[in-house]
């Protein structure tokens, strides 16, 4: 369940087993089973955790590690599967945020021109990388992994983001 904490981010964490066993029953049990729309690109699927769980004051390195994980294996998962009937491309990328590591998700990519848009020329230093950060092996699947720094400033606003994106250069086929 997605959950913001507004109110107190220094509340302390509780159920973070109870959470972390449905992330794992989530990245296993993940199915491919929707009907594209005609003129969908994408369909993403945010992190199914509480805000306070992936960032914030009370968040730990590990943690954030086990989330990158498990979006990775729910990736990998969908990558497996037999694309939608009535698709002509599909790619299966991670798209991972830090620090606010609440807007990461795994994408169902259904336009190659719009998929483009998320493989772009590494702007950040692979000493940046989440791999690197966290020691996170990465499915062989997934063969590209590039970043580039986001920043959005206005008079009241400030927001710098490290934007990751974990795909493979080529389709996914389903594993037999």
């Amino acid at each position: 369940m997605r959950r913001l904490t507004i109110n107190n981010p220094n509340k302390k964490l509780r159920g973070l087993r109870r959470h972390f066993r449905a992330l794992r029953r989530w990245a296993n049990l993940i199915k491919n089973t929707r009907e594209i729309e005609y003129g969908e690109k994408y369909h993403n699927i945010k992190v199914p955790l509480p805000l306070s769980i992936v960032e914030g004051p009370k968040t730990r390195p590990k943690t954030q590690a086990d989330v990158i994980k498990e979006l990775l294996k729910a990736a990998r998962n969908l990558a497996g599967q037999a694309p939608p009937a009535n698709c002509s491309f599909y790619r299966i990328a991670v798209l991972l945020s830090f620090p606010s590591m609440f807007a990461s998700e795994v994408t169902e990519f259904f336009d190659e021109e719009y998929f483009k848009r998320f493989v772009y020329e590494n702007g950040l230093p692979d000493a940046h990388s989440l791999s690197q950060q966290f020691s996170i092996k990465i499915p062989p699947e997934f063969d590209i992994e590039c970043g580039r720094r986001v920043s959005v400033e206005d008079e009241e606003y400030n927001y710098v983001s490290n934007d990751w994106t974990i795909t493979s250069s080529k389709p996914h086929t389903p594993v037999e």
